[in-house]
């Protein structure tokens, strides 16, 4: 069964801003080595390192900034908030 999401596995270790927007997808990052040097989520700022998850709703207002490093991966999965819908209606 094919679902209808996206994922990203994120290899670059160049410096890169990616800015401010929102989706209706619901977006999980996971760090899977180095760090995201900061993810801003509705004025909020995180700086996730190797094993942390960063989870954000649909909708919210977001950016990276990434300083360039030697060891970055990280995977992002985007969840279309239909998708949800669909499976849980009151959510």
């Amino acid at each position: 069964m094919l679902l209808p999401i996206k994922i990203i596995y994120h290899t670059s270790n160049e410096r890169d801003f990616v800015p401010k927007h929102w989706h209706d997808s619901i977006e999980i990052s996971y760090v899977l080595s180095g760090k995201i040097d900061k993810i801003n989520v509705e004025g909020i700022e995180f700086s996730p390192e190797k094993g942390d998850i960063v989870l954000i709703n649909s909708n919210a207002i977001h950016y990276f900034w990434l300083d360039q490093s030697e060891s970055r991966k990280a995977v992002t999965i985007l969840i279309p908030h239909d998708l949800i819908k669909t499976n849980y209606p009151d959510i």
